[in-house]
């Protein structure tokens, strides 16, 4: 079915991989979808159109769903189509279930095939840093700097620690001393 032959109270089927969790969200038409004209924009040096002197004009229908509580419009669509992208292709919408399974198979495929490539991601991280070092001796002497001042920070720490224990020790003692004159 496509977008104008639409009626209220038609499922819509909408996928949104806009954030860090895919949804489906199955809407329902609130309206009658009604092909209105929509001037396309002239390429720079197209000829306008002879007949009326203006730009093609192209039929579109604007589709508002209801999704859970909300009213979400979706404009500009061909009247002819069955199926559209939003959100630089973020949103998918199609009219039937079946259109959407290619969409959701190919998000899938798209997520096992980044699953399989993590351990080359991983090695290109460790030997992009030795390739890095290689190449540009600055940073590898920017890196052994910010090493040795962790070690540095690391070796301050502990020297703390025991400066603290210590003297925790000698108060431990002054007081054992103390106690013991008064006896």
């Amino acid at each position: 079915m496509d977008f104008q032959s639409l009626r209220p109270g038609s499922a819509i089927y909408i996928l949104h991989r806009d954030d860090n969790t895919p949804r489906l969200i199955i809407g329902t038409v609130q309206n009658k979808p009604e092909p209105k004209p929509r001037y396309m924009a002239q390429a720079p040096g197209a000829t306008p159109n002879v007949y009326t002197g203006t730009n093609m004009m192209q039929p579109v229908v604007e589709i508002v769903a209801k999704c859970g509580k909300e009213d979400v419009p979706f404009s500009n669509l061909t009247p002819t189509d069955t199926s559209a992208t939003y959100n630089n292709g973020q949103t998918f919408i199609t009219t039937t279930p079946d259109a959407m399974l290619p969409a959701v198979d190919a998000m899938i495929q798209e997520s096992r095939k980044a699953i399989e490539r993590v351990d080359y991601h991983k090695a290109v991280l460790v030997e992009g840093e030795k390739m890095l070092e290689t190449l540009n001796p600055r940073y590898r002497e920017e890196k052994e700097q910010k090493q040795d001042i962790a070690n540095l920070k690391s070796q301050m720490g502990n020297i703390e620690n025991t400066m603290g224990a210590m003297m925790s020790m000698m108060q431990d003692l002054k007081k054992s001393i103390s106690s013991s004159k008064s006896k």
